[in-house]
């Protein structure tokens, strides 16, 4: 087994289980729900003003759940139990990803992009603010979702500056190792060494009329 693309959703992972993927070099993509801890947080994820950037309303209305779904939003375990005594699935996924950082096991980014209601660029965004719950450093998740991830996927001319490397980047107006929410300040984007035209991308997401985009 090279790596887990999902952490384990039901239980905590256990010492034994953690010191194995360290020993054989097991890697893995935490995968964590892009709910959370559920809609109770304030405000929702799915009215977080800066997926409204890039991402059409009738896009995001397609993430809302029913309002007779809302109570159970933040359910309890994989079952949903309500059980207020038992930890969610989340937390436990949490828990774990604190025993694996702590155990040295090699973490990539991992956020089921593409699939229904995960939102690619904000999917990734989101995964990287929650990686930080386990308490890695924001160094750590940056490196998590960059040079790790291309490696693994063994992506040689990406994942890290360096010459002969593919010069797609993005400049923020903050230093995300002083506090990961500063990667949300982007200022400029550029794709293999041109810089792309956001207003211009911006006015073309948000005014067209197809319910998805990708």
């Amino acid at each position: 087994m090279d790596g887990f693309l999902h952490s384990v959703r039901d239980a905590e992972m256990d010492d034994a289980l953690v010191a194995r993927m360290k020993q054989k070099n097991v890697f893995i993509t935490p995968n964590l729900s892009l709910s959370g801890r559920g809609i109770a947080t304030q405000p929702p994820w799915f009215d977080d003003p800066i997926l409204a950037e890039v991402f059409s309303p009738a896009a995001i209305a397609l993430a809302r759940p029913a309002q007779n779904q809302n109570a159970n939003a933040a359910g309890r375990g994989r079952g949903n139990a309500t059980n207020p005594s038992q930890p969610s699935s989340y937390e436990m996924q949490i828990r774990s990803l604190t025993k694996l950082n702590k155990a040295g096991v090699t973490i990539a980014l991992g956020d089921d992009s593409g699939i229904q209601n995960s939102y690619p660029g904000y999917a990734a965004l989101q995964q990287l603010e929650q990686m930080a719950e386990s308490g890695m450093t924001p160094q750590q998740v940056i490196v998590a979702g960059t040079r790790t991830a291309a490696e693994l996927l063994r992506l040689t001319d990406m994942g890290s500056i360096a010459p002969g490397k593919s010069a797609s980047f993005i400049v923020l107006d903050a230093n995300p190792l002083d506090n990961l929410a500063n990667a949300r300040k982007i200022s400029k984007v550029y794709l293999r060494g041109q810089e792309i035209d956001r207003a211009a991308l911006r006015a073309q997401w948000t005014g067209g009329t197809s319910s998805r985009i990708f």
